[in-house]
């Protein structure tokens, strides 16, 4: 994945130069002149400032490659946080009322807990025979009302009020 940062819109540069100084027996020489280098990326609002060389362009570039790499591992942070949360969301709490179906055999019970239907004979249910077709035609049947429910719903305008 690359992560684009280049664009003049979402980042500005700043330098300024810095004298760095050696005081020996208590006399200060100038040794030298380093770079700032100041990165700021407006789009994450992340300011990145290298003063490892002594070479304007050299700080820029490795201000630009550390502030690519944040920001990649940022949107890399993101995506992961996304999955974790559709995730759970998709597996639920497992709670009661997000349950489809139980199988109780010590009480000789199967329960659809969408439409609260409830069997007694769990082995004719399980063989396949009658009740299973039962059920199978009651949830066609509340699939098919909740259709036509969704479609009125939203297809059709309510009637105005006499007044």
């Amino acid at each position: 994945m690359c992560v684009e940062i280049f664009a003049p819109q979402m980042i500005s540069f700043s330098h300024f130069n810095r004298m760095w100084a050696n005081s020996l027996s208590g006399v200060t020489k100038v040794c030298g002149e380093r770079f700032l280098m100041d990165v700021f990326s407006h789009s994450e609002g992340i300011t990145i400032e290298c003063q490892q060389d002594r070479s304007q362009i050299s700080n820029k570039e490795t201000a630009l490659r550390t502030l690519q790499d944040q920001l990649y591992r940022q949107t890399i942070e993101r995506e992961l946080s996304e999955r974790t949360s559709a995730r759970k969301g998709q597996l639920g709490t497992r709670a009661q009322s997000e349950r489809i179906r139980t199988y109780n055999f010590n009480q000789d019970r199967v329960t659809d807990h969408r439409i609260g239907y409830e069997v007694r004979n769990i082995k004719e249910f399980l063989c396949g025979q009658g009740l299973l077709d039962d059920l199978i035609s009651k949830l066609v049947e509340v699939a098919e009302m909740e259709a036509l429910t969704e479609h009125f719903e939203h297809n059709c305008k309510p009637l105005p009020a006499d007044s």
